[in-house]
């Protein structure tokens, strides 16, 4: 398949061939599909119906190709689950400042004489 080729699925959702990939047990390959949403999926190669405009068609639906997909990736070891004993969360609040302002002030003082209009000192 050259890249990027189209493939429209059963649902009438369409993407574009990203990779073919190996399928995980060697048998046959995988496609990579990116949808137009951005969504990524992975569909195996043989079930890809070739169309006479160089598109593909997948006659599977989303939600079976998910399923397929849990299936095969299914562990074959048990999951060691290991518990939480204790957990604390401790949450405080307080004021926090956030800007200052300093303001000065500066008192000068001086006595002077002077005369007013009269001719009379004034003190």
């Amino acid at each position: 398949m050259e890249h990027p080729t189209t493939v429209t699925g059963k649902e009438g959702w369409q993407g574009q061939v990203e990779k073919v990939l190996p399928a995980p047990d060697g048998q046959g390959s995988q496609v990579l599909i990116r949808l137009a949403n951005g969504q990524q999926v992975l569909a195996p190669a043989e079930v890809l119906v070739a169309q006479a405009d160089g598109s593909f068609y997948l006659p599977v639906g989303l939600s079976e190709l998910e399923q397929a997909h849990t299936e095969r990736a299914a562990p074959s070891e048990p999951v060691l689950t290991v518990p939480v004993m204790v957990e604390e969360l401790h949450v405080e609040k307080r004021p926090v400042e956030t800007g200052r302002a300093r303001v000065t002030k500066k008192l000068h003082e001086r006595e002077e004489v002077v005369d007013d209009k009269t001719g009379k000192p004034v003190a």
